[in-house]
């Protein structure tokens, strides 16, 4: 009777060991399954980032003609949807790699007659004229302080033209004739006449119109004091800008890797290409000179 009760704590104990090893095989096995999971989508993101960056490289060194071309096939509502991508896709606008692929992107702005961006404050902003045939451009600005409100802000403009063989800077500082803190709505012109009040139709902000003068290059803005929203308004279409390039680039995991086919990674990278003109040493020349202009045959 000892035999055998001594012969079934054995069992006991070989039944409970073989019970625990089972336990700990099976707890290290999820393991191993869940880093080896984690690990594949970790390394999916990564790949859909570099991706979507390969696509946006892509298209930034595609000149200005080609991209206005995108622009037209490439349009993002026509390549994205809730669920994904549209299908079929443009082959133009897809990029395929070993392991992911790029959907990219392009639109053009402005493609109105205005031009509409914002600037922090003491920044400055080049915006492209080269082209345009208007007689004058309205701009008009509104303050905003750093909670996002109104506020006062004054507006340093440079208006770059070519008159023949002069290369001219017209400069002009405009702010208003009202305190700090209180919202302007009489913009007063300092070196430069011209300036109007802005119509009921553009919302009674401040505004001044910009008499184009010889061979229009550029106007840049700077708004001091706070930053400012502006709104360049012209009679024809201004000239494009830029472009802006979206590229989201995609990874979905093999049928074959054991893991749920389904698992894909998403990563989206927005960068734009701006076409200010590089205006050059003569143009500069003629910004720091006092009369605002310099002469080539000199």
């Amino acid at each position: 009777m000892t035999k055998l009760t001594k012969s079934g704590q054995a069992l006991l104990i070989v039944i409970f060991a073989l019970s625990l090893g089972l336990v700990v095989l099976v707890g290290v096995s999820q393991r191993v399954v869940t880093t080896i999971r984690r690990t594949f989508v970790s390394n999916s993101y990564f790949k859909a980032q570099s991706a979507a960056e390969a696509g946006a490289e892509l298209f930034l060194t595609k000149d200005t003609t080609e991209l206005a071309s995108l622009a037209a096939t490439c349009q993002p509502a026509a390549l994205y949807t809730q669920e994904g991508f549209a299908s079929p896709l443009p082959s133009d606008c897809v990029l395929t790699l070993a392991e992911a692929k790029a959907v990219i992107g392009v639109e053009s702005y402005p493609d109105t007659v205005a031009y509409d961006f914002t600037i922090g404050a003491n920044s400055a902003m080049n915006v492209n004229l080269e082209g345009l045939t208007d007689s004058e451009l309205q701009v008009c600005w509104q303050g905003v302080g750093a909670s996002g409100g109104q506020a006062f802000a004054s507006v340093s403009a440079v208006y770059y033209y070519k008159d023949g063989s002069d290369y001219k800077a017209a400069r002009a500082l405009y702010e208003c004739d009202q305190p700090l803190n209180t919202w302007c709505t009489k913009p007063v012109v300092y070196h430069s006449a011209g300036a109007t009040e802005v119509p009921a139709s553009v919302g009674g902000r401040p505004c001044f119109d910009l008499s184009l003068d010889g061979e229009p290059r550029s106007i840049s803005l700077t708004t001091l004091v706070n930053g400012s929203a502006f709104s360049i308004i012209s009679t024809s279409a201004l000239p494009r800008q830029g472009f802006k390039i979206t590229s989201v680039g995609e990874v979905t995991a093999p049928d074959s890797s054991g893991l749920t086919g389904s698992i894909s990674a998403r990563k989206k990278v927005v960068v734009e290409k701006n076409l200010a003109p590089q205006l050059g040493p003569w143009f500069n020349f003629a910004a720091v000179s006092k009369t605002g202009s310099v002469s080539a045959d000199n």
